[in-house]
């Protein structure tokens, strides 16, 4: 029973060389998984070579298609891969990222103040923070939250926990809250907390907007902020 497939009907026009390179290689690569094509084909190239001295070169061409055929399948395969491949890497570089203007920088633990309320708790949920074992803190700084929601060292820290956990929408709240309920060198630290958690979530006009808001503060987190800003613009 021959093929069902429509190139089955152009193997006589293979056999006899008259098939242009782009449908005898398209053929070519049928025949060499369909056995009943394949049979067939071998019957024509019989027909043809039976005392036809004038169809030798037709039938040379086949020849050295069939066996071209396999090495240039590769290469156009291995080609077709090796471009998938390279717009994996490649295409990340040549989009504008905004993630790796980004400070990641983890504070240091907040020293033990005995005078602090909750002190001794505080310290508790912070064991470990020192080796960034953040999916250990997390947890133990929820409870800590929990009881004293408005210990703001705490959440910073918290939102510091889970933007290194990846859960952005959990430290962008902390974050907020911390805005919006502190003043001072805290404030700050959130604000700036957040302009880069927006970086990080590949957010520039998110970004600016928080970096804006730190302009005028004491320290050198202004000028910080002003550098961070006009890198974030070079890049859109």
């Amino acid at each position: 029973m021959s093929c069902l497939n429509p190139l089955h009907q152009r193997l006589s026009g293979l056999a006899l060389g008259e098939l242009d390179r782009e449908r005898a290689l398209e053929l070519v690569a049928h025949v060499e998984v369909c056995a009943n094509c394949s049979h067939d084909l071998d019957l024509y190239a019989d027909l043809v070579t039976i005392g036809a001295g004038p169809l030798q070169r037709p039938l040379g061409r086949l020849a050295r298609w069939r066996a071209r055929a396999p090495r240039m399948l590769f290469v156009v395969v291995a080609g077709f891969a090796l471009l998938g491949v390279l717009d994996q890497l490649l295409g990340p570089s040549r989009k504008t990222s905004y993630a790796e203007l980004a400070d990641r920088s983890v504070p240091a633990a907040a020293p033990h103040d005995d005078a602090a309320p909750f002190a001794d708790e505080f310290a508790a949920a912070l064991e470990g923070w020192g080796t960034a074992s953040f999916a250990e803190l997390e947890p133990r700084l929820d409870r800590f939250l929990d009881l004293h929601p408005d210990h703001a060292r705490a959440r910073l820290h918290r939102a510091i926990a889970r933007r290194e956990l990846g859960k952005l929408d959990g430290a962008r709240a902390d974050l907020r809250t911390l805005i919006d309920g502190t003043q001072g060198e805290l404030r700050g630290e959130a604000q700036w907390t957040l302009a880069n958690l927006e970086l990080l979530a590949d957010d520039p006009t998110a970004a600016l907007a928080a970096l804006r808001s730190l302009e005028g503060v004491e320290g050198d987190l202004a000028a910080r902020a002003a550098d961070l800003a006009q890198r974030v613009r070079e890049r859109r």
